[in-house]
């Protein structure tokens, strides 16, 4: 008899968990069926703006400085400028730079 009942509770926690899972499972289902609703939303949010917009983003309102118009205070004024260009002295053997003028006596 103690078998018998020992089974039945057995049985019975059986059909519990079993119950338990597909209340899981249908959740999960559930939740996910919505989060790809979404994810289809959002998709066809996207293409709808991305036909609107067209292939490109919209210009700026600016225009970007250009690379080159960096740093422009380190030029040594070759574009036009009345300053000849500045360079540096040959190397000399042993390495004396003797005779070496700089214009407007500069140093």
């Amino acid at each position: 008899m103690l078998n018998i009942l020992l089974a039945i509770d057995y049985i019975t926690s059986l059909e519990n968990q079993t119950k338990q899972q597909r209340h899981d499972y249908e959740n999960q289902r559930l939740k996910l069926a919505d989060l790809e609703a979404k994810m289809h939303e959002m998709s066809q949010q996207m293409r709808n703006m991305q036909q609107s917009q067209g292939s490109f983003p919209p210009p700026p309102n600016v225009l970007p400085q250009s690379p080159l118009a960096y740093g422009s205070h380190f030029n040594n004024h070759i574009d036009g400028s009345k300053e000849p260009a500045r360079t540096l002295p040959p190397l000399m053997n042993n390495n004396s730079m003797q005779g070496i003028q700089y214009s407007e006596d500069r140093r």
